[in-house]
């Protein structure tokens, strides 16, 4: 394929589609480039929705071809030299990959992130990868698919071409998802997660050909897992696959993410989060009921995903993947809560000992508990979280105060037990609970 020009309309639709902020910016950023030599192309996915008519993310790719500038990479010296224009920018240099990030809180949120032209080189399956200097066409070539291979120029002689050199517009027309080639899947696993998420948000099929290497690829990842030890993971299955599987998970609808989880499952992919990992009607089931819960879509879901593994397995997997400390927390303390609360739980145990028995233990890891244990520890569970631990005492501290006792301990003493015995149905009502607390804590005598 080779250059498509749409000068004029896509340089209209672009300005369309950005605030006035991010148009001003883009064209700081041409200016800057020109009068260093350089070529400035936006591109990847806000190119893609552009020509989808979807509203644009204020958070675009730029490629910067052109030779360095003092030692530095072209897309590191355009970023520094629009941070001194605008020191209120926040900067971010990666030396080792040639790349830099600006982001803007004000006045609406924006980020730009800047990459040198270049090509990859990945030393074994899903490492992270190696770069050196390059033309825009080999830049082009190094991205997972064709629908995210087009470029707009930016700079001149050529403002608002299309460059278009692997079929990205034709396969935008056919909604197809293809990859650039066949070896993309096993140099970067990740590639498998991000076609199947693009897959499920566009309404686009991935092709034949690279389903079938996807299926390739997942078989040999779960091989190389089951032969790899605990925290010997490669960056495409750890860290790199934790931002992947943030991205999926936190799609607007069940039926994009159940989608693609279910794709993923088909295409054997999920053997790259564990090769253990199986996509069964009962995980199905907990996470359509997670909605329900107050479980944040992110890491909530993937929580509920290698709550599915072995203690060990779902602790080295969420460590692999760098889940927050919080969620590696509740996926350590489940099973000591699941013994706990399967063991405890039974027809002789009241509402109050109940709660004493649940406040042990968080939110989170009791809603995972629900999740995995249907019948009487759901419902005992469930109970907690919905009632009982919304349910305040009948009395208050200024009643308690009105009633002759004095601020101390007592107070809390006081205030638990009576709160026990409403839990329990031996208090009901403002009149019964003052009855019970002089009853059962007789006020000092004066």
């Amino acid at each position: 394929m080779g250059r498509v020009t749409l000068k004029q309309n896509l340089l209209l639709q672009l300005g369309q589609a950005l605030s006035p902020s991010a148009q001003g910016l883009l064209r700081q950023v041409a200016s800057l480039a020109e009068s260093r030599g350089w070529q400035v192309y936006l591109v990847g996915g806000a190119v893609r929705d552009l020509l989808l008519g979807i509203d644009l993310k204020q958070d675009l790719d730029l490629t910067v071809e052109g030779p360095p500038l003092e030692g530095l990479p072209p897309a590191i010296a355009l970023a520094q030299a629009l941070h001194q224009q605008d020191p209120t920018s926040r900067l971010q240099v990666y030396r080792e990959f040639q790349t830099a990030t600006l982001a803007w809180h004000q006045p609406t949120p924006l980020a730009l992130d800047l990459t040198t032209a270049r090509r990859e080189s990945y030393p074994y399956p899903a490492a992270n990868p190696q770069v050196e200097p390059s033309t825009l066409a080999l830049d082009l070539y190094r991205r997972d698919f064709t629908i995210n291979a087009l470029a707009i120029c930016l700079t001149s002689p050529h403002p608002g071409e299309l460059i278009d050199l692997h079929g990205g517009l034709e396969d935008l027309h056919n909604h197809v998802i293809r990859a650039l080639h066949p070896g993309s899947f096993i140099e970067d696993p990740t590639r498998i997660y991000r076609g199947v998420r693009f897959s499920c948000r566009l309404g686009f099929a991935i092709t034949v050909t690279d389903q079938s290497l996807m299926r390739q690829a997942s078989q040999f990842y779960r091989q190389l897992l089951h032969r790899a030890g605990p925290g010997s993971r490669p960056p495409g299955l750890g860290s790199r696959l934790g931002m992947e599987l943030e991205c999926l998970l936190t799609m607007t609808t069940n039926r994009q993410w159940l989608a693609a989880l279910n794709q993923l499952a088909q295409l054997g992919a999920l053997a790259c989060i564990h090769p253990d990992l199986i996509w069964s009607t009962s995980l199905q089931r907990q996470l359509r009921l997670a909605n329900r819960c107050a479980l944040p879509p992110w890491p909530g879901r993937l929580e509920v995903i290698l709550a599915q593994l072995a203690t060990t397995a779902r602790a080295e997997a969420a460590l692999a993947l760098h889940l927050p400390q919080e969620s590696l927390r509740h996926l350590e303390d489940l099973a000591a809560a699941e013994a706990q609360l399967v063991n405890h739980l039974g027809s002789w145990l009241t509402p109050s000992q109940a709660v004493v028995l649940f406040k042990g233990w968080s939110r989170s890891v009791l809603h995972l508990v629900t999740l995995r244990n249907p019948g009487p520890v759901r419902r005992w569970v469930w109970n907690y979280l919905t009632i009982w631990s919304q349910t305040p005492p009948p009395l208050t501290g200024q009643d308690l105060l009105e009633l002759g006792y004095q601020p101390g301990p007592q107070f809390r003493e006081i205030l638990e037990v009576l709160l026990g015995a409403t839990l329990d149905g031996e208090v009901q009502g403002r009149t019964e609970a003052i009855s019970f607390v002089r009853s059962h804590f007789p006020p000092p005598k004066p």
